[in-house]
């Protein structure tokens, strides 16, 4: 599988070194690997996420650096389900898109 960088690599030549698309290109890369943060927005029956499994993103306290561990849970309005990897307070959220 190819990293971020080699996929921008990847996709600058395809569009002929085009600075535009490359920007561009990156910048929904980066949209696409952040999560959303729990005080902007929770999963919801608006959004379409309540009750659905999503990748949930926590901070290690462990750590002194504080590293972003992930971990699978759903919200069911109310309250996050039990997760397998983490303990940490929840931070963000990212949908799960499974075809």
């Amino acid at each position: 599988m190819k990293d971020k960088s080699e996929a921008l690599d990847e996709a600058y030549k395809k569009a002929g070194h085009n600075t535009y698309f490359n920007n561009g290109f990156y910048a929904g890369v980066k949209y696409a690997q952040a999560y959303i943060d729990i005080s902007d927005e929770f999963p919801s029956l608006e959004n379409g996420y309540v009750d659905e499994l999503v990748l949930v993103f926590v901070k290690n306290k462990n750590k002194e650096d504080g590293i972003i561990l992930w971990d699978l849970s759903s919200f069911d309005g109310s309250s996050w389900s039990k997760r397998n990897n983490t303990w940490e307070d929840i931070i963000g959220w990212r949908p799960v898109f499974i075809e």
